[in-house]
């Protein structure tokens, strides 16, 4: 477990935080890692130190961690108040369970994995529906699911549940693949299912006097079913598909693309992706995506997901999703996702980088953007999702480390920035 690589702290659903699983053949071993941070910045307009002692254990396809993050506000550089402990980060049953970061069990042999923790980067099937979705991205109101996958020849499912305390969004994925005794072509034949369903999903947003917004909630569910053919040749595969979704009996959408993976060499991997679509009523294409833990505390008016969840017609119309994808390895990775359909409001797009550069430099960046008005304003922080950050080793086990973070969802005059921040610090981390 590297406790303090890219991103860690800010937005962990980019990373893989669990173990590696244990590979065919490999001996079973026991490693301990430990690490300390320490930093300072600004946190949300304040001046803010931060300590993080994180442990962790793993024993063959098990593999645990525990985090303890303690911030200290030095000043408000709006208001001047006098230093104070952060007790936000310690006044919910949530918060106190989040220092445990994860436990789980992952075995390829088995095709089994089951995490109890902290959820990054969950998407089931081809992603129609949910996408990216992560439970710890608000830091305010963290979260321990649990997640749960099983790989067969002939089979696949995958469960998860956001949340163990509080009311969760859950999902659930099976594919099968029916011919597979038969072999050849009709034997790649994939029929998959998905449901989805946000259990306090907020239907009613009316202003309140003394400001702010007051909700009313309810359960929403969505739900989805396709097949595809993969078609795997020595260095390309591709993967036709097309697939029906829908959210309650308010409206859906159907989905038709490809896509593809191409390896020229063992080193290197390509992947991309074209989708058209066409959706009546209420739907939303991919409704759940990383930044949904954060939409679904601060919806405005307007918002799009908004109308859908309270069955207003987001409207009739063609629409299209572009996927690009490339990776060396371990060594760096880059995702660029575009989709836009008729309507206002309906442009999404979403950009990832991973680097591990020479003298054990790490690096890590995202721009998520979602809602805009047309392709002109896809890069404004509007509605967008921004972070990066950077470790830099120093002497032995000691790094030095800077993250900046900001989201805003929504526009500006009707809702603040969710968060804004950016900190430098030490840390060092060993594994015995």
């Amino acid at each position: 477990m590297n406790a303090h690589s890219p991103l860690r702290r800010v937005l962990p659903f980019l990373l893989l935080l669990a173990a590696a699983p244990v590979q065919a053949g490999e001996r079973t071993s026991f490693r301990f890692d430990a690490g300390a941070a320490a930093f300072l910045g600004v946190w949300d307009e304040i001046l803010t130190e931060e300590t993080e002692l994180d442990v962790g254990l793993r024993s063959g396809p098990w593999s645990g961690a525990l985090r303890l993050p303690l911030r200290f506000h030095l000043t408000s550089l709006s208001d001047g108040g006098g230093p104070h402990f952060r007790y936000a980060d310690w006044d919910s049953a949530g918060d106190v369970l989040r220092v445990l970061d994860h436990v789980s069990f992952d075995d390829p042999r088995l095709g089994l994995l089951v995490r109890v923790g902290s959820l990054s980067d969950l998407t089931l099937g081809r992603g129609e529906i949910v996408a990216g979705l992560s439970d710890n991205l608000n830091l305010d109101r963290p979260e321990t699911g649990v997640h749960v996958r099983w790989k067969h020849r002939v089979a696949e499912v995958e469960a998860f549940s956001t949340s163990v305390l509080s009311p969760p969004v859950l999902g659930l994925h099976a594919l099968g693949r029916p011919l597979a005794p038969v072999g050849g072509v009709a034997g790649r034949l994939e029929l998959d299912a998905t449901w989805a369903a946000d259990t306090r999903a907020p239907v009613a947003i009316t202003p309140r006097a003394a400001g702010g917004f007051g909700r009313a909630s309810d359960t929403v569910n969505l739900y989805g079913g396709g097949l595809a053919l993969p078609l795997p040749t020595e260095r390309v595969t591709a993967v036709p598909y097309v697939s029906v979704a829908g959210i309650d009996d308010a409206g859906g959408g159907v989905h038709l693309g490809s896509g593809a993976v191409v390896r020229p060499d063992r080193s290197f991997e390509f992947g991309l992706g074209a989708e058209y679509r066409y959706t009546w009523g209420a739907y939303v294409p991919t409704y759940f995506t990383a930044a949904y833990a954060l939409e679904r505390d601060r919806f405005t008016t307007g918002v799009p997901k908004l109308a859908a969840v309270v069955g207003g017609q987001v409207g009739d119309g063609h629409g299209f999703e572009v996927r690009l994808r490339a990776g060396s390895k371990e060594l760096w990775s880059a995702e660029l996702r575009f989709a836009d359909r008729q309507g206002a409001h309906n442009t999404d797009g979403a950009l990832r980088l991973t680097a591990n550069l020479p003298r054990g430099i790490t690096a890590a960046g995202l721009l998520l953007h979602q809602g805009a008005d047309g392709l002109e304003r896809l890069f404004e922080l509007e509605r967008a999702l921004a972070a990066a950050e950077i470790a830099v080793p120093l002497v032995g086990p000691l790094s030095l480390s800077a993250f900046y973070a900001r989201a805003l969802l929504g526009p500006a005059s009707a809702l603040p920035v969710l968060f804004h921040r950016g900190m430098l610090g030490l840390s060092v981390a060993g594994t015995w």
